[in-house]
């Protein structure tokens, strides 16, 4: 009975917080999604965060938020060549466990990435009032991220 006490909250801290980004090429695009989660008491203490630093999780931190989806997005854009995005895309899923005592929230970001190969090929990814337009829609959710909190 003590074993299968300690693989079950072994198993509970596997799922804990997570934070993964996954590239993969879709219809000719390279596409970047990037989720991140944690586990909150009473809907305000976060108990388990996903590490945005690639270990496998934090304790009592709140990393599950866009900001950090963000800084992941900028950080494989510089990885792989990437000078811009498309089809930003951000929401929010909450799943609770013991309603109103531990639920999981979970932040989605999506993107379509540009090369800067691709970038300077194609004239109408060149378009200033776009770039612009994906600037603007970055500062909106960071200021969106400073609001909630």
């Amino acid at each position: 009975m003590k074993k299968a006490f300690y693989v079950l909250a072994e198993s509970l801290f596997l799922a804990c917080g997570c934070c993964s980004v996954e590239i993969c090429r879709s219809g000719g695009h390279d596409m970047c999604y990037i989720c991140t989660s944690e586990w909150t008491l009473v809907d305000a203490v976060p108990l388990f965060s996903g590490d945005p630093d690639g270990g496998p999780f934090l304790l009592f931190a709140d990393t599950a938020n866009i900001k950090t989806n963000i800084n992941l997005l900028e950080k494989a854009m510089s990885e792989g060549n990437y000078v811009r995005v498309k089809n930003l895309v951000s929401f929010t899923t909450e799943e609770s466990m013991i309603p109103i005592l531990l639920s999981r929230k979970l932040f989605h970001t999506s993107a379509e990435l540009i090369m800067a190969s691709s970038a300077s090929a194609k004239p109408e990814c060149n378009n200033k009032e776009s770039a612009n337009d994906d600037d603007e829609l970055i500062r909106a959710l960071k200021a969106l991220d400073n609001n909630i909190k």
